[in-house]
């Protein structure tokens, strides 16, 4: 890096595409990052961060959903002081929080920051940065059209850090940007994956796991052909597989292999919770119990001060006492924080000690929130959306999911499991799952006379 004084020194060693993308920054130039996950897309965020306290600008960090916009807040407020800031210096705005909304470093989800531009530009006047975390939302049917809209209308003093999964023709994005905005932005790109994955198929009712891919865009053929057979063989003698039942022999085996923490992606709010609720078994010690209703009471008790609800917060207190748990969108979201917090716990050392086991999560948990596991489960591989019904995942889907396998700097390699409990994939359906097609970036974008005043008002202020 040619500048001679970094707005904050790392006590890490860079990697190379981590130089690229702070060189970049240095020169005032937008950045466009795309990697996998865990790959340290977050030290773009925190070096923009140190840089605003340098110029003493300000800076707004976007994400998609409120936990991620909540756990980043939480971060950011962890090491102010690294930045040379007050925990009061950190703001966060969304939907359901708004606390410090003036302050140097705010977070908030991108939705708040569309409406911010839309009521009132001059919010804007000391922006020097804002960064987009998971801007491949872009690509969302619903909601893709706000990022676009953000990406146009900020005024073209603020230098954008759009931080993104891979994806397809990512040069084209970048160079779309920069003719929108008239600032040079460059693509920082890396194939680098901190933990490599190796997947698998477990069978239900056997004691074995099938390896079937190591390496990205890597399929064994011949491995899934014989998982299949097998699988059929045990359907034979299994005729109806009981769903209630079947969890209990997988979180044992998992256990006895030494494959926990684990997350198992279900995508069906009520599924999590009968998955979780038919685990018979315990995965903590006396200790962990105690540990485990200390926290659960402390934060229940900080969090909620309402006896409505009263069923689901016994319900998940008492699969946390055995260290399972549930996460989605329909719970009381104190109850999703207390949740993050046990399964993201750290012994006094710093180290991670998660006192969740086993989490059953839809797929909102894999977008942004740093909750790896030592192994991450599918037991099924089809969703339903709004537009097409029901249908398989996308790879990009899968391999953001799977990605949450692999705890950088403990694991070796991430363990990703398929459990095909109710019927199993074909070879070619699984192979466009797995191997890696990177997300293509399609407009979503709405025009409307609101959007087009808004514009006119943005440039009559540069």
């Amino acid at each position: 890096m040619d500048f001679k004084e970094p707005a904050i020194v790392f006590p890490y060693e860079l990697d190379d595409f981590q130089k690229l993308g702070i060189q970049s920054i240095e020169n005032n130039e937008n950045i466009l990052v795309t990697a996998h996950t865990g790959a340290g897309k977050s030290t773009f965020a925190e070096y923009a961060v140190a840089c605003a306290v340098r110029d003493n600008k300000k800076i707004i960090y976007t994400s998609p959903i409120k936990t991620l916009s909540n756990q980043k807040f939480d971060d950011f407020k962890k090491k102010a002081h690294q930045y040379g800031l007050n925990t009061n210096d950190i703001g966060i705005m969304t939907g359901d929080h708004k606390i410090n909304p003036d302050s140097q470093c705010c977070v908030m989800t991108t939705e708040i920051l569309r409406n911010m531009l839309y009521k009132d530009v001059s919010y804007f006047d000391d922006i020097k940065y804002v960064v987009f975390d998971e801007v491949h939302y872009f690509n969302d049917k619903e909601r893709g059209h706000v990022w676009e809209e953000c990406i146009i209308m900020l005024p073209l003093h603020i230098i954008l850090i759009k931080l993104s999964a891979t994806i397809d023709k990512a040069q084209e994005f970048a160079n779309w940007v920069e003719t929108i905005r008239n600032r040079k932005t460059n693509l920082i790109s890396t194939p680098f994956r901190p933990v490599p994955l190796k997947h698998y198929i477990h069978i239900p009712h056997s004691n074995e796991l099938i390896n079937y891919s190591e390496k990205d865009n890597h399929f064994n053929t011949q491995n899934y052909i014989t998982s299949i057979d097998k699988f059929k063989c045990m359907m034979k003698k299994n005729k109806h597989l009981n769903h209630k039942s079947i969890f209990t022999p997988l979180v044992e085996f998992m256990k006895n292999r030494n494959l926990l923490p684990a997350i198992l992606f279900v995508f069906s709010r009520k599924k999590c919770q009968d998955f979780a609720d038919s685990i018979s078994t315990t995965l903590v010690d006396h200790l962990e119990r105690k540990e485990i209703e200390k926290i659960f009471d402390f934060y229940i008790h900080k969090l909620i001060n309402t006896n409505d609800n009263i069923k689901q917060i016994e319900n998940v207190k008492q699969l946390a006492m055995k260290g399972i748990a549930y996460h989605h969108s329909g719970m009381i979201p104190a109850l999703k924080e207390i949740i993050e917090v046990l399964f993201g716990h750290k012994d006094i050392q710093g180290n991670p000690q998660p006192l969740i086991k086993v989490l059953f999560a839809t797929e909102t948990f894999a977008v942004g929130v740093n909750m790896p596991a030592k192994t991450t489960v599918f037991t099924d591989l089809n969703k339903f959306d709004n537009t097409n019904g029901m249908r398989n995942l996308y790879s990009h889907e899968y391999t953001q999911m799977a990605g949450r396998a692999g705890r950088r700097g403990l694991d070796k390699i991430g363990n990703v499991i398929y459990y095909p409990i109710r019927e199993i994939e074909p070879l070619y359906c699984m192979k466009q799952i797995v191997i890696n097609k990177p997300e293509i970036l399609i407009s979503k974008f709405k025009i409307n006379i609101k959007f087009i005043m808004s514009c006119i008002k943005s440039k009559e202020q540069e």
